[in-house]
């Protein structure tokens, strides 16, 4: 009972759950939740700790779930032959350049929405909200676009700048981070142009700080979202590889690996976006509520 008189918050406070009617609905949802659980989380245990198995292991039927044993030195050469370790440089190049164009031109758009307000500020902000609701641009005329960028009338492919540059035009991002800074009071921003600070200084001083969860969020998903991107990548730069691309490789077989080492390096390679959305992941809902809060 001592449990039950300290929980204060969520769907079921303590005066409900001192009525037994309420305590089944509370378990009966923990026990939901705790299976649902297990359905995500097991199978990425299964993967991972099949990926030490030998093939006949791997083969047997029916399935043990632990292995007879586990050899660091398979991963560490199963990594080794994938190359894995470029795939990550090269996908951390992408999703670092995502992120800074990301800041510095959507941010920058919705800075200039919500708080700098030029002379036909509303045409552009009913643009962009009407940019939403068009079919996306079909990928031919994009990647033409950048076989041939004008007006500088040079090829980009087969560098990292269509990836940035396409990042830097989002319009959902812009509307996060306007959305996000109405939240901020506009006597901020004024009082820093009283101080002289400029409409750069007053983004990076005052509001970046103060839109922290925003661009987490943003970071996370960014993250999640370029991890496994194989498309744009092997389209734009087809001689270098990503994480997505060397997985799509590793199962067309263009790496001499067996059915249990091609799932070591698929389970390893999901660690790392697992890991970073763990400890970020707090930072989600309080971005989403910011940014859906009007000042």
């Amino acid at each position: 009972m001592s449990y039950y008189s300290k929980k204060s918050n969520g769907l079921l406070n303590w005066m409900d759950l001192k009525s037994p009617k309420y305590r089944i609905v509370y378990w009966a949802m923990f026990a939901f939740l705790f299976l649902l659980t297990l359905v995500c989380v097991v199978p990425m245990i299964w993967s991972m700790l099949s990926g030490f198995k030998s093939t006949s292991e791997m083969l047997e039927v029916p399935q043990k779930f632990f292995p007879r044993e586990i050899k660091l030195s398979k991963a560490i050469n199963a990594w080794k032959v994938v190359n894995m370790s470029k795939g990550l440089l090269n996908t951390f190049i992408i999703i670092i350049g995502v992120i800074v164009f990301d800041i510095g031109i959507n941010g920058l758009t919705g800075f200039a929405l919500s708080k700098v307000r030029p002379a036909g500020y509303k045409i552009v902000d009913k643009l962009v909200f009407w940019s939403l609701m068009l079919p996306g641009m079909s990928m031919v005329p994009l990647y033409m676009t950048f076989v041939d960028f004008t007006p500088l009338h040079i090829n980009l492919l087969g560098t990292f700048w269509p990836l940035w540059m396409m990042a830097g035009a989002n319009a959902f991002h812009v509307f996060l981070f306007r959305n996000a800074m109405n939240a901020i009071p506009m006597s901020y921003f004024e009082a820093a142009k009283l101080d002289g600070c400029s409409n750069l200084g007053a983004f990076a001083r005052i509001i970046m700080p103060l839109i922290k969860p925003t661009i987490m969020v943003l970071m996370i998903f960014t993250v999640m979202g370029e991890w496994g991107s194989y498309l744009w990548p092997i389209l734009i730069m087809p001689d270098v590889d990503t994480v997505g691309v060397k997985l799509f490789k590793m199962n067309r077989s263009e790496y001499p690996l067996s059915i249990d080492e091609r799932m070591l390096v698929l389970s390893m390679s999901m660690m790392i976006p697992i890991v970073i959305f763990s400890i970020f992941s707090k930072n989600i809902m309080g971005g989403l509520d910011m940014s859906g809060v009007k000042g």
